[in-house]
């Protein structure tokens, strides 16, 4: 039962375009050696790293004001913030990938009230249940 009253409030969030641009699924970096030692070559295999990590900020993650999620039971492969009615730096989102110490982030859209994180918790990315959706909205 708790499950069917969940589902109806995922549909009141963001439209799915907004959903999918909250962190791309992956990101193609590209990495060099600094100093590659005598009888080495280095190799950059171009496979894009994927997505491993979101967090959400009150204001620029510069400030390191990350937010813990309102509701994140262990193995329920859900977690969810609420965010305040007006933050004065805005929500914003980092989104980690695995094999990289890039950080993509941004500012949220204004009215933003809402993100539920789902998990596909069968599957790892770097040690960490691969995200499946993120969902946003009012």
């Amino acid at each position: 039962m708790k499950a069917l009253l969940i589902l109806p409030a995922l549909s009141l969030l963001a439209p799915p375009a907004l959903a999918n641009e909250i962190c791309p699924p992956a990101l193609v970096t590209s990495q060099s050696a600094a100093d590659i030692p005598a009888g080495f070559t280095a190799a950059n295999p171009a496979q894009p790293s994927r997505l491993m990590s979101v967090t959400f900020f009150d204001g620029s993650p510069a400030g390191m004001a990350a937010l813990a999620p309102d509701s994140d039971e262990a193995g329920s492969g859900k977690a969810s913030w609420s965010f305040g009615p007006a933050a004065p730096n805005g929500i914003w989102v980092a989104c980690g990938y695995d094999g990289t110490q890039i950080l993509l982030h941004r500012k949220l859209p204004a009215g933003i009230t809402q993100c539920i994180v789902t998990y596909k918790m069968e599957f790892e990315v770097a040690g960490y249940p691969e995200i499946g959706e993120i969902a946003c909205g009012k």
